[in-house]
C-alpha cells in the first residue's frame, strides 16, 4: 500500500462520497459544483462507499488532453531542404561564421576551436557527409540561433577531455535545432550529446549518442522518423522548462507549450543512469519502437527497501521548478495537476530501476504494446491513472499500477508485483474502514490479470467493477487479500475471479447488483489448479488456472442469477453444488478475518 507523498494538489472531480449504504435509484445528489440525477440505467448506481449517484468523470483529464493536442497540432514535420552540395561552402576548420546559407562538413576535420554560427548567421543549413570531426575542450558545432543539420553517409563527431575539469556539449544550439537526412552519426560527448535552447526536432538520420550527461537536452523534443541509440550518465531524453533566479515567484507558471517530449514515430534505444525520458510538462507517444533501460534495470529481488531506494525512471513527466534571485541554490517545484503522460501507440519495452512510467499529474493510456520490468511501480500517477486500450505486461514490479484515482475501461493488462497489484492510494495515512475520498478504483472494461504478493486490487476508498474480465492471484499469506478496500467493493458487471489465502478475505459488497460466490477450501490448493464453474446446462460460467497456491476463491459473473444452481469443479473434480441464495453466497469453510459483503476486518 506504499505510495510516495504527493507533490501536487489533487484535482476535484465534483464527487460526493458516503461511507454508508446506498441511496434510492432516482435520488438527486448535490454538491457545491454539480447536481446530478441518478439514472437507474447507469452502471454507477448503488455504489455504497464510492460516489453515490454520480458517475466519476474524466472531465479534468479530457480538458488537459485537449490542451496537449493543441500543442502537438502546432508541430509540423520539416522535410529535408533541397540542397546542392556543389554550391555549399566547405568548412575545413573551426571559427566564427556570420553568413547565412548552405555549409558542408566532410572528410577528416580536427578542430582547435568550435565551428560557431553567430547571431548574424540566420537560415543556416549544415550538411555533414562522411565526416570525422574531433575537438578537444569545446563544443564541435555551436549556433546562436536556429540551425538545421542534415546527416548523409557515415559520420563521427567527438570531443574529449583535455584536462580533468573540462566538459562541453557536443552540438549546442541557441534556438530551434532540426536534424534530418538519411545518414548515420556517432556523437561522443563529455557533456550532453545535443543541447538546444529551443525545440529539438529529430526527423531523420540514425544518431548514436554516448554522453557524460544528457543524451539529448532541449526546451522540448519532437521525434518523427529518427533512429536514436543513446547511452548516457544522466537522462536519455531531457526536456527542461525551468525558471532561474526570478525576482517575483508569481512569474513561475505552468506552461504546457514548453518542456515536452513528443514521439510520433522512430526507433529509440536508451540506456541511462537517470531517467530514460524526462519531460517537465508532458510526454506523448503516438508510435515508434522504444526500448529503455535505466540504472541497471529492475533488481533481481524487489523489496520495499529496494523500491524506496530505487533511482532511474523509464518515462517521467512533471518537474518544472524555479529559483529566486535571493536564493539561487533552492529549487522550488511548480505545483500543477496538468503534468501528463499520454500513450496512444507504439511498442515500448522498459527495464527500470525505479518507476517504469511515472507522471506527477495524470496518465492516459489509449494504446501501445508494452513490456515492463520495474524496481518500483510499473505505472504510476499522482492523480488519475487512466487506461482505455493497449496491451501492457508488467513482468516485475513492487506495485504494478498505482494512482490516487484509477480508471480502467479497456486494454489488456498483466501485472506481477511484489506488493499490491493495482493500488488506489495518494500517500496519505488512512484509518481502517474510513475511506479516503481522494481515491477510488473503477474498472469498466478490459482484460486484467494480477499476480500479487500483496493485495491484488487495493483501494484506500472503494472499488467499483462494472465490466471487464478480471483475474486476481492474490497473496499466499493471510496478511493480505486478493481484494481489499476501505469502504466496500461494488460489483455490478463484468467477470471476476479472485484467488488467495484465507485470513484477510474481503468479498464484494452485499449491495452489489451482480451475484458472487465465495468459496473457502479446507485444504490448500496447489498452483496451476483448474477452477471451473458450470451452470445447470453444463455451460461454462468461468474457467481459470491459478498461478499459485490458494484457499479462497471469489467468483462473480453476470451469468450468476439468484436461485440458479451451479457446479464448482476443481481439477475436473466436482467439489460443490451451489444454489445462489443471495448477492453473496458463501460455501466451504470459514476463517478468522472473513467478512462477507463488506470491507475485510482485521
Amino acid at each position: 500500500m506504499k505510495m510516495k507523498k504527493l507533490l501536487i494538489p489533487i484535482m476535484a472531480l465534483g464527487l460526493t462520497f458516503s461511507l454508508f449504504g446506498c441511496k434510492s435509484s432516482n435520488e438527486t445528489v448535490s454538491d457545491d459544483s454539480n447536481t446530478v440525477t441518478n439514472n437507474s440505467n447507469t452502471p454507477f448506481d448503488n455504489l455504497g462507499g464510492v460516489a453515490e449517484g454520480v458517475t466519476p468523470t474524466k472531465d479534468s483529464t479530457d480538458s488537459n488532453y485537449e490542451n496537449v493536442d493543441d500543442v502537438i497540432n502546432k508541430l509540423v514535420k520539416a522535410d529535408v531542404t533541397d540542397y546542392d552540395l556543389d554550391s555549399a561552402i566547405v568548412i575545413t576548420s573551426g571559427g566564427s561564421i556570420a553568413d547565412s546559407g548552405l555549409y558542408l562538413l566532410t572528410g577528416n576535420i580536427n578542430l582547435t576551436e568550435a565551428i560557431s554560427f553567430t547571431k548574424k548567421a540566420v537560415n543556416v543549413h549544415l550538411i555533414i557527409k562522411d565526416a570525422n570531426i574531433n575537438i578537444t575542450d569545446d563544443k564541435a558545432i555551436s549556433s546562436k540561433l536556429d540551425l538545421e543539420i542534415t546527416f548523409l553517409g557515415e559520420n563521427t563527431i567527438t570531443n574529449s577531455l583535455g584536462d580533468a575539469n573540462s566538459d562541453e556539449n557536443l552540438i549546442k544550439c541557441g534556438g530551434n535545432l532540426t536534424i534530418n537526412g538519411s545518414g548515420v552519426v556517432t556523437l561522443n560527448s563529455t557533456k550532453s550529446g545535443i543541447k538546444a535552447d529551443g525545440i529539438c526536432n529529430l526527423f531523420g538520420s540514425t544518431l548514436n549518442i554516448n554522453s557524460a550527461s544528457q543524451g539529448v537536452s532541449a526546451l522540448s523534443i519532437y521525434i518523427d522518423g529518427a533512429n536514436l541509440n543513446i547511452t548516457s550518465t544522466k537522462d536519455g531524453l531531457h526536456a527542461e522548462y525551468d525558471y532561474d533566479e526570478l525576482t517575483d515567484a508569481s512569474a513561475a507558471i505552468f506552461d504546457i507549450n514548453n518542456g515536452f517530449v513528443y514521439i510520433k514515430s522512430g526507433n529509440l534505444t536508451i540506456n541511462s543512469i537517470d531517467d530514460g525520458i524526462q519531460a517537465d510538462t508532458f510526454v506523448r507517444i503516438d508510435g515508434g519502437n522504444i526500448n529503455i533501460e535505466t540504472n541497471g534495470g529492475a533488481p533481481t529481488k524487489i523489496t520495499e527497501s529496494s523500491s524506496d531506494n530505487a533511482s532511474g525512471k523509464g518515462i517521467k513527466a512533471g518537474n518544472i521548478d524555479y529559483t529566486l534571485e535571493s536564493d539561487p541554490d533552492n529549487e522550488i517545484e511548480i505545483e500543477s495537476d496538468e503534468y501528463a503522460i499520454i500513450i496512444n501507440g507504439g511498442t515500448i519495452n522498459i527495464n527500470s530501476n525505479d518507476d517504469a512510467i511515472h507522471s506527477n499529474g495524470y496518465f492516459v493510456i489509449n494504446g501501445a504494446t508494452a513490456t515492463i520490468s520495474s524496481g518500483d511501480d510499473g505505472l504510476h500517477a499522482e492523480t488519475i491513472g487512466e487506461m482505455n486500450g493497449g496491451s501492457y505486461t508488467i513482468l516485475k514490479s513492487y506495485e504494478g499500477y498505482e494512482a490516487a484515482k484509477i480508471q480502467i475501461s479497456g486494454g489488456n493488462l498483466y501485472i506481477t508485483s511484489a506488493d499490491d497489484g493495482i493500488n488506489a492510494a495518494d500517500g496519505t495515512e488512512t484509518k481502517m474502514g474510513v475511506g479516503n475520498t481522494n481515491c477510488y478504483m473503477i474498472i469498466s472494461g478490459g482484460t486484467i490479470t494480477v499476480n500479487a504478493s500483496g493485495d491484488g486490487l487495493d483501494s484506500n476508498n472503494s472499488i467499483l467493477i462494472s465490466g471487464g474480465t478480471i483475474y486476481v492471484d492474490g497473496p499466499t499469506n493471510g496478511g493480505n487479500g486478493s481484494l481489499d478496500s476501505e469502504t466496500g467493493i461494488i460489483v455490478n458487471g463484468g467477470t471476476l475471479v479472485a484467488t488467495g489465502a484465507l485470513g484477510m478475505v474481503e468479498t464484494p459488497a452485499s449491495n452489489s447488483s451482480q451475484c458472487s460466490i465465495n468459496y473457502a477450501s479446507s485444504t490448500t490448493l496447489s498452483a496451476n489448479t483448474n477452477i471451473k464453474l458450470l451452470d445447470s446446462n453444463n455451460e461454462v460460467v468461468v474457467e481459470y488456472n491459478t498461478l499459485k497456491t490458494s484457499q479462497s476463491i471469489i467468483i462473480s459473473s453476470n451469468k450468476l442469477v439468484k436461485n440458479g444452481t451451479y457446479k464448482l469443479y476443481i481439477n475436473n473434480v466436482l467439489t460443490e453444488t451451489i444454489t445462489i441464495s443471495s448477492i453473496i453466497t458463501q460455501i466451504g469453510t470459514t476463517s478468522q478475518g472473513f467478512n462477507p459483503g463488506g470491507p475485510r476486518m482485521g
